[in-house]
């Protein structure tokens, strides 16, 4: 069984009271979400300083991560109606701003992103976990793992207007056949990329309840 996807919209805390198990969702909306929405930049997302990538079982390597989450958020947010600016024009930006400016910075991308490709808004993310899932054993696995952080900044001015945390690492409930031969089958073991596309829609679904 997948769990439900955790999700942190800033910082004010709603707990959902449900008879099956729900996550546990904090919100807070820093300025109105809907003008930054209408065209967006996603600019690729980067390792955080913590990730492992490939030195972990199942880790997998850092750019393969970060573009895998990159291209799933992009996909999942233009899915969902908002107008999604080309990738291709949003990294010939990063990548000439990144010359001037190595760190990352919001204000600084979301001012070109207006100028230079009419963006609205500019989402900027960090991958923290992408782990695939691992046959240990013949009787054991490491599952898949994901989690990945996200904010959306308004532009040109690069405010914060919202940002969400996806966190989620596949359960399983092993059938007892035992007890119970028409159990159905175990439900299949997810790679970190489908995770990673779940997670994605998660996100784009609350950031486009708050529109």
């Amino acid at each position: 069984m997948i769990r439900r996807p955790s999700l942190w919209i800033g910082a004010l805390v709603v707990l959902c009271a449900c008879a099956s198990p729900k996550p546990m969702v904090s919100q807070r909306t820093y300025a109105p979400t809907a003008a930054a929405l209408e065209r967006v930049a996603v600019i690729p997302f980067y390792a955080h300083r913590s990730y492992q990538g490939e030195r972990v079982h199942g880790g997998v390597d850092a750019v393969i991560a970060t573009r895998s989450v990159t291209d799933a958020v992009a996909t999942a947010i233009a899915h969902r109606g908002v107008h999604v600016l080309a990738r291709e024009a949003v990294d010939e930006v990063v990548a000439r701003v990144t010359r001037i400016a190595p760190a990352v910075d919001a204000r600084i991308l979301a001012e070109i992103a207006e100028r230079e490709l009419g963006a609205s808004g500019i989402v900027l993310g960090e991958v923290l976990r992408f782990r695939d899932s691992l046959e240990v054993t013949s009787a054991s696995r490491v599952p898949s793992s994901v989690a990945f952080q996200l904010a959306l900044y308004d532009a040109p001015a690069g405010e914060k207007v919202w940002a969400v945390r996806f966190d989620e690492t596949q359960e399983i409930e092993e059938p007892d056949l035992v007890s119970d031969p028409d159990a159905n089958p175990p439900e299949p073991w997810l790679t970190a990329e489908e995770i990673a596309r779940m997670g994605a829609f998660a996100v784009a679904d609350a950031l486009l309840s708050t529109r």
